[in-house]
């Protein structure tokens, strides 16, 4: 079943960007901006993720996929669309 088969059974799923996801929180992956690095940490339409903090005074957004932890910057955060699990 593709990612937007899912979404549609699925329609109680939240929308929402990555950087307003809260700590602890898992989320989907739904949409990535065109990045030459996203891809290559791992980060993938339909991949779960878990969020596990932002840094203090707008610095990274730390969030975890798989056994890789990766941070990324809040501008690119807000711009990837999740769906919270």
């Amino acid at each position: 079943m593709s990612v937007c088969q899912e979404r549609e059974l699925n329609s109680n799923l939240q929308s929402i960007n990555l950087g307003s996801l809260a700590p602890g929180s898992s989320a989907r992956l739904v949409s990535i901006p065109e990045h030459p690095l996203l891809y290559s940490l791992g980060l993938r339409p339909g991949k779960i993720i878990q969020c596990c903090g932002c840094q203090l005074f707008g610095g990274p957004l730390m969030i975890k996929t798989g056994d890789r932890q990766v941070a990324l910057s809040k501008i690119i955060a807000e711009k990837i669309i999740v769906d919270i699990i």
